[in-house]
């Protein structure tokens, strides 16, 4: 579904239009993606942030 967005491009287009396309068509599939994941109740979860590094010998 997501290769069809590109599908519009053609010989003529500037590199810019194809990674443009490109960029867009990620975007929705990992928009797509999310939405998938909170219907199916399952949140994002992600590691706490580390704690504070100290190497001084105090």
């Amino acid at each position: 579904d997501h290769a069809n967005k590109l599908g519009h491009l053609n010989y003529l287009d500037e590199p810019v239009d194809v990674y443009s396309a490109w960029i867009d068509a990620c975007e929705d599939v990992n928009q797509r993606k999310r939405l998938e994941r909170s219907r199916n109740g399952r949140e994002e979860v992600r590691s706490p942030p580390p704690a504070a590094y100290d190497d001084d010998d105090d």
